[in-house]
C-alpha cells in the first residue's frame, strides 16, 4: 500500500480546507439570503398594514361625510340627488365595488348605479353580510365584514358598513360599500410587492379576507371556510418555538414576526405575521423557500466552480510537484544505493539486497573483491578527473566480463563481484578472461594507461554466509594476491592464520620500543673500483620473546598503517647516530667530537615518506644532529621513489631544508617507474640508489643491463651519485 507523501497530504488538506470553506461560506450565504428574505418579508407587511389602515381610514371618513349628506338630504324623499352623490363618490374611488344607504332593518334603500336591485340581499338577514351588519349597527366605528362573493357586481367584495346616527344617537341607517379584491386599485393589488412574495390577509375569527400571489384551486372554499382551529394552533406554536412570542404577545406588539411555516399546501415558506388590533387582522407575507433555494443556487454554482476549478488547478499543480519529487527522491535513493561516478551499486545496496540475492542462489555463490594496482598514483599525478575517466572504463570492462553477477563500487579503487560461479577453474578462467580485457590500455587526453589489478575470492557457504565475513576473507585473499604479485588467490585457511599473525605483530610491535626490542645492524657500502668502504645503512631489526626474529618486510609495513614508524624512525636515528660517532672515533684518522677532522664514513638512514610528510621531521633532524654536535659526520638519508605521489611542491621545501642541515638525500629503489627526469631536475636528490631487483640480473638479462646502462647515464648527465643495491659478487 502506498504511503502517500507529505506533499499529497498538504493537498488534502487545502482540498478539505476549500470544502470547509465552501460549506462556511455557503451557510454564511444562506444566512445572509434569509435576513434578506426577513426583511423583505417585513417590508410588505409594513407595506400592506400602512396601507390598508390609510385606505380604511379615508373610506370610513368618506362613508361618515356621506352618510351625514345623505341625512340631511332625507334621501328617501329625494332618490335622485342622494344616488348622484353616490354615484359621484364612486366615480372618484374606483377601488369601491359599490356604494348603498340601508336602512335599519337591512334593506338597501339607495345604491349606486353598477348595482343591480333585483339581486340585491337583505343586509340583516343574509348570512354573509348578518355579523357585519349587526356589529356596525353597535359600534361608532366602521365596521369590515367577510369578504364574500357579491351577485350584483359579480365580483369579490369586503364588505364595509358604518352606521348614521341623528342628533339624539338613533341609527336612521347603514352605509355600505365593498373593496374590490380584482381591482388594480385595490390596496393590496401588489403594485408594490415583489411577485414572489405572497400575501394572505386573515380576520381574527380565522375566516381568510385576501390572498396575494396565491394560486387558489377553489376561491369559494378558500374565502368561505374558515381556517381549521388545529392548522391555526399548529401555527402559533411554531411562532412560540422560533421566535419565543405567543399568540398574546403577537397580538400587543407592532413588528412582524419571522419564522418558517407550512402554507395552504403544506409546503414549507418564510414567514413574517403581524396583527393590526385597529381591525383586528393578521397579515401574513410568505416567500417560498424554493425562492430562496433558486437565490442561493446561482452564487452556490459559482462558488463550486470557482473551487473546482481552484483544486482540478491545484491537484495538477500538486501533481506536477508530485512527480518532480517522486523523481527527486527515486534520484536520491538511487544516488544513496549507487555509486554517482559509476552508476554501479554502492556497500549499502549490497546489504540491503545481499539476503535476497543469496536466497536466489541457494547459499552458492563466490564474492570476488578487485583492488586496482597502483591506481593511487596515476590518480594523484594526472589528477582525479584523469583517474574518474580510467574508473569508467574499469567498469565497462567489469561489465562486459562479469555479465550475470552483481557488481559493485565498494569505493576509490575496489569493486565487489557477487558471482555464482563456485568452482575454482571455472572462477580463474573468467578472472583471466578479466585481466585478458583489462590489459588493453586506456587512452584519456592521448595519456595511454596500463591498469592491472588483484582480486581476492571467497566462496559461500564453505568460507561463510555473512556478508561481512565473506568481503573480509576476500579482501585478505586479495592482498595475498598482491603480495605474491599472483593476480587472483582464493581465500584459504592459512590466510586467517597470516591475519592472525599480522595482529600478533601489530600487538607486539606496540610495546617494542618499550621492552628494547630494536637493535640496528649496518650494511657496508662499498666503491667499485677500490673495494674501500665509504659508508654504512642502518638496517632496524626486531627481535620478540614471544615471536622471535621479525623481518623488516613483515613489520615495517605494519609500523607505517598504524603511525608507529614516526617513534621507531627516531630510535633509528638516535641509535645509528650515537653507534656510528663511536665507530668513528675507533677508527684510525677519526677525531672526537671537537676534532678538527672529518671522518671517512657516512650514515645511511631510511626514512618513509609518513615520516617525511610528518611537520616535525626536518625539526627532529636538526635537533639531533645538534645534540651530538657531529657535523663532521656526512649523513645521508634514503627515500623511495613513493614520495613522488604526493604534493611534489611540500616535498621539494622539506627536502631543500633539510639539506640546509648537511644532510644528503640518496633517491632509493630508483627504477621502479615513477620518476621522471623533470622530478628528479626539481628535488634536491645527492644520490641514486638502484633497486636490487635491476641488479640481480645484468649478468643474465639484457633489459636489466640496459636499464642499468640508462640510469648510469642519466646521472652522469646529471651529476649525481649512483648507488647499487645487491652487489653479491
Amino acid at each position: 500500500m502506498r504511503v502517500y507523501s507529505n506533499l499529497w497530504k498538504t493537498y488534502g488538506f487545502i482540498l478539505a480546507s476549500t470544502i470547509l470553506t465552501a460549506v462556511v461560506m455557503s451557510y454564511i450565504s444562506w444566512l445572509e439570503i434569509k435576513e434578506n428574505a426577513h426583511v423583505e418579508l417585513r417590508y410588505a407587511n409594513n407595506i400592506v398594514t400602512h396601507s390598508m389602515r390609510q385606505v380604511l381610514n379615508k373610506d370610513e371618513a368618506l362613508l361618515e361625510v356621506l352618510g351625514d349628506r345623505l341625512i340631511e338630504l332625507n334621501a328617501e324623499q329625494q332618490p335622485e340627488k342622494a344616488q348622484a352623490l353616490i354615484n359621484n363618490l364612486l366615480r372618484k374611488n374606483p377601488d369601491l365595488a359599490g356604494i348603498g344607504l340601508a336602512d335599519p332593518s337591512g334593506q338597501l334603500v339607495i345604491t349606486s348605479f353598477n348595482i343591480d336591485r333585483e339581486n340585491l340581499p337583505n343586509l340583516l338577514t343574509t348570512a354573509e353580510t348578518s355579523a357585519s351588519f349587526k356589529r356596525a349597527m353597535a359600534v361608532d366605528t366602521m365596521v369590515i365584514g367577510r369578504t364574500y362573493y357579491m351577485k350584483a357586481l359579480q365580483t369579490w367584495v369586503i364588505p364595509l358598513r358604518l352606521r348614521i346616527t341623528n342628533e339624539q344617537g338613533e341609527v336612521m341607517a347603514v352605509m355600505t360599500t365593498g373593496l374590490k379584491l380584482d381591482s388594480a386599485d385595490s390596496i393590496w393589488s401588489g403594485d408594490n410587492l415583489a411577485e414572489h412574495v405572497q400575501l394572505t390577509v386573515v380576520r381574527s375569527d380565522y375566516y381568510r379576507q385576501y390572498a396575494l400571489n396565491i394560486d387558489v384551486p377553489d376561491v369559494a372554499d378558500w374565502y368561505n371556510k374558515k381556517i381549521s382551529q388545529e392548522k391555526v394552533d399548529d401555527f402559533f406554536r411554531l411562532l412560540e418555538a422560533q421566535t419565543g412570542h405567543n399568540q398574546k404577545s403577537l397580538q400587543q406588539s407592532n413588528e412582524a414576526m419571522p419564522l418558517i411555516s407550512a402554507d395552504f399546501f403544506d409546503q414549507h415558506q418564510l414567514t413574517a405575521v403581524s396583527y393590526d388590533p385597529m381591525y383586528e387582522q393578521y397579515t401574513v407575507s410568505r416567500i417560498p423557500m424554493g425562492i430562496l433555494y433558486d437565490r442561493m443556487l446561482l452564487p452556490t454554482i459559482r462558488l463550486m466552480i470557482l473551487l473546482l476549478v481552484f483544486n482540478v488547478t491545484l491537484y495538477f499543480i500538486f501533481r506536477f510537484n508530485n512527480r518532480l519529487q517522486d523523481e527527486s527522491t527515486r534520484k536520491l535513493e538511487f544516488q544513496a544505493r549507487h555509486d554517482l561516478l559509476t552508476n554501479l551499486p554502492n556497500r549499502r545496496f549490497l546489504l540491503e539486497e545481499f539476503k535476497g540475492w543469496r536466497q536466489s542462489r541457494a547459499g552458492v555463490f563466490s564474492v570476488l573483491f578487485i583492488d586496482l594496482d597502483d591506481f593511487k598514483i596515476s590518480n594523484d599525478l594526472h589528477g582525479h578527473s584523469v583517474g574518474d575517466r580510467i574508473l569508467k572504463e574499469v567498469v565497462q570492462r567489469i561489465k562486459a566480463v562479469f555479465t550475470e553477477c552483481l557488481n559493485v563500487r565498494q569505493g576509490g579503487d575496489e569493486f565487489i563481484i557477487l558471482c555464482k560461479l563456485i568452482d575454482e577453474a571455472e572462477l580463474m578462467v573468467i578472472c583471466k578472461r578479466f585481466f585478458s580485457v583489462l590489459q588493453h590500455p586506456i587512452i584519456v587526453d592521448e595519456l595511454e594507461f596500463s591498469i592491472r589489478a588483484s582480486i581476492g575470492i571467497s566462496r559461500a557457504p564453505v568460507d561463510g554466509l555473512d556478508i561481512d565475513e565473506l568481503l573480509r576473507k576476500a579482501d585478505m585473499a586479495m592482498y595475498r594476491a598482491k603480495d605474491l604479485k599472483s593476480g587472483v588467490s582464493l581465500y584459504s585457511k592459512d590466510l586467517e592464520v597470516r591475519a592472525m599473525r599480522v595482529e600478533k605483530v601489530e600487538k607486539e610491535l606496540r610495546h617494542a620500543l618499550a621492552r628494547n626490542e630494536f637493535s640496528v645492524l649496518y650494511q657496508p657500502q662499498v666503491r667499485a673500483d677500490n673495494q674501500s668502504i665509504v659508508g654504512v645503512e642502518a638496517l632496524l631489526r626486531w627481535h620478540n620473546a614471544e615471536l622471535g626474529e621479525v623481518s623488516p618486510n613483515e613489520f615495517i609495513s605494519i609500523a607505517e598503517s598504524t603511525g608507529l614508524i614516526k617513534d621507531i624512525g627516531k630510535y633509528v636515528f638516535e641509535t645509528a647516530l650515537s653507534e656510528m660517532i663511536d665507530v668513528c672515533k675507533a677508527l684510525e684518522g677519526c677525531g672526537g667530537i671537537h676534532s678538527k677532522g672529518a671522518c671517512k664514513l657516512r650514515l645511511s638512514v631510511n626514512v618513509s615518506v609518513r615520516q617525511l610528510l610528518d611537520d616535525s621531521f626536518s625539526d627532529f633532524i636538526c635537533a639531533i644532529l645538534y645534540k651530538h654536535g657531529q657535523a663532521n659526520l656526512p649523513v645521508m638519508i634514503e627515500v623511495t621513489e613513493s614520495i613522488f605521489i604526493h604534493d611534489l611542491d611540500k616535498i621539494r621545501l622539506i627536502l631543500q631544508k633539510i639539506k640546509q642541515y648537511g644532510v644528503g638525500i640518496s633517491l632509493d629503489d630508483f627504477g621502479r617507474g615513477y620518476s621522471s627526469l623533470n622530478i628528479l631536475n626539481k628535488l634536491p636528490i645527492s644520490e641514486l640508489k638502484i633497486d636490487k631487483e635491476f641488479v640481480r640480473d645484468i649478468l643474465t638479462d639484457d633489459q636489466d643491463l640496459l636499464l642499468i646502462q640508462s640510469i648510469n647515464s642519466i646521472s652522469k648527465s646529471m651529476g649525481i651519485p649512483v648507488l647499487a643495491e645487491g652487489v653479491e659478487s
